[in-house]
């Protein structure tokens, strides 16, 4: 292992906004929750395709999420995300199953056909659960006019809710069928957050954009989806930078095209979030739930940043919002969970991790956040189990990135289970051997997170220091907590906290617990 600091991808060393702006912000107008009436849910459920044999394609599912992206734009409306949605594309569905498992009282449904030049729509808006039809509708409109008729379907549909919807700028152009369907098809691969379909999906973006420069929602797709890349891989200094570069560039270049483009304002937000600009980031999450209530991907990485820096109960919000609205995107679940965690409501924690497994049982990031809350909630036979299950899951053995994720987590698991055992030698001594083991594959900022969780915070500060990437992760007060009790305890620990990278962050912490404890203070003196 290095001795040398690395810059953990620069994020906090990038801060340069200050920490009272940023506190500021803590009084902005929080997110609305009246539209979430039990009586305005809707789900937009995947289009059926009436020129193909399986009645499901890309295209079908574009214009259906295209108009659930409308729709979504009232503040009178809560409206299921696109991903959790398409779970029931078929026909073999009940609406009573739709209804229980999305928490909805309307469906959508529509079919779609295309001919070279046209495209025609069907919808039936019904009520959920009986089924009854509320209202149909049928559009039809030259192919280059795809967004104009997404918006006219989406503006009936608010008419049965006797609401509107705001003005979201001139129709977009649409490209090429070829390059619309390589850009649909990228957009799909990036859903699954796993490493070798979103590399393809940037590929497949650079090459949408440049036989279609012109294209905005290519340019914000790529955007965004280098920044799922970002995620899910260990980056130097010098590649995080050149990534960050690459993700604004391609966000600037869709907002010049179309200034109101919500993926190329989230990734804008996530980009500063990344660097250490948290109001920045702050504005930028806030303009795209402005503009769109139901945007639950804002919502999950807004509540991503709010954990970093600490901000819990507004933390859990976002992400129990997220998680509402898109009940089935796995991310969700498992950053809600990790909220729940750090808050201290296990029952809860738990409940939802479990929620994440049922959705993707060999997912390796909810599979890691299940063995830490299993460890934080002193649960020794359930993690013994839980080792048994790892051993049989048909896990990559060896991710793109180098690391041997069974053997992390089969380690950790030994770890805990030695921990909760009270025989914190042979825990130490296990993530020891893996440190060593060339097979593992080795990621510094997971064996830090082992040695933090088992409270050896100087052990964990050296491996922090060596750490390269894995910003998130190393920034997430659910694994790497920054009390002052700890700090004072835990010198080399604090010493880290106290680096060029990372005081930032620190201070910011500090000061907004501040805040909130004198707001606190201020309200129950009146």
């Amino acid at each position: 292992m290095s001795g040398n600091r690395r810059t953990l991808a620069a994020v906090i060393g990038a801060l340069a906004v200050g920490i009272s702006t940023l506190i500021s912000l803590l009084t902005a107008r929080d997110v609305n929750d009246a539209h979430l009436a039990d009586s305005n849910t809707i789900a937009v459920l995947p289009f059926t395709d009436v020129t193909v044999e399986s009645g499901r394609s890309l295209f079908a599912d574009e214009i259906a999420e295209a108009v659930q992206r409308q729709i979504g734009r009232s503040n009178d409306l809560a409206v299921i995300g696109p991903l959790s949605a398409s779970q029931y594309a078929d026909d073999g569905y009940a609406l009573h199953d739709v209804a229980e498992q999305l928490g909805v009282s309307h469906i959508l449904e529509g079919r779609v056909s295309r001919t070279d030049n046209n495209v025609r729509v069907s919808v039936n808006l019904l009520e959920a659960p009986s089924g009854r039809l509320k209202w149909r509708g049928d559009f039809q409109e030259p192919y280059l006019e795809l967004s104009t008729l997404e918006r006219t379907i989406a503006e009936f549909v608010a008419d049965q809710f006797n609401t509107t919807l705001p003005f979201s700028g001139e129709p977009q152009s649409i490209p090429a069928s070829t390059v619309f369907d390589a850009y649909l098809e990228a957009r799909n691969l990036v859903t699954t957050r796993r490493l070798e379909d979103v590399r393809a999906a940037v590929n497949l973006l650079q090459w949408v954009v440049r036989t279609d420069p012109m294209f905005a929602a290519g340019y914000a797709q790529l955007a965004y989806s280098q920044n799922v890349l970002g995620t899910l891989t260990d980056l130097t200094g010098a590649q995080a930078a050149s990534l960050r570069r690459q993700i604004n560039q391609n966000a600037d270049r869709a907002l010049e095209l179309d200034d109101r483009n919500e993926l190329a304002l989230t990734a804008k937000a996530i980009t500063a979030f990344y660097q250490g600009e948290f109001a920045v980031a702050e504005g930028y999450f806030r303009r795209v739930i402005d503009a769109n209530p139901n945007a639950s991907e804002a919502y999950n990485w807004y509540g991503d940043m709010l954990g970093v820096l600490d901000r819990r109960a507004e933390q859990v919000r976002m992400e129990a919002r997220a998680a509402r609205l898109d009940p089935l995107l796995i991310s969700n679940q498992y950053n809600l969970a990790q909220a729940y965690g750090i808050t201290g409501e296990l029952d809860g924690a738990l409940r939802t991790i479990e929620r994440a497994l049922e959705i993707d049982p060999v997912h390796p990031i909810a599979l890691g956040v299940k063995t830490y809350l299993l460890h934080r909630a002193g649960e020794a036979n359930a993690l013994m189990a839980l080792r048994a299950e790892v051993d049989k899951l048909p896990l990559s053995e060896r991710e793109q990135s180098g690391l041997n994720r069974k053997h992390y987590l089969s380690t950790a698991i030994d770890a805990f289970v030695a921990d909760l055992k009270e025989d914190r030698e042979l825990a130490k001594r296990t993530i020891d051997r893996y440190a060593a083991d060339p097979r593992s594959g080795v990621n510094p900022a997971l064996i830090a997170a082992m040695l933090a969780r088992l409270e050896f915070y100087d052990d964990a500060a050296l491996w922090l220091a060596d750490s390269e990437g894995a910003t998130y992760l190393t920034h997430n007060p659910f694994y790497f907590p920054t009390d002052g009790e700890i700090l004072r305890k835990f010198p080399h620990y604090a010493a880290y906290w106290d680096g060029e990278t990372t005081k930032s962050l620190l201070e910011f912490r500090r000061q907004f617990r501040a805040a909130a404890t004198s707001s606190t203070v201020d309200s129950d003196g009146r």
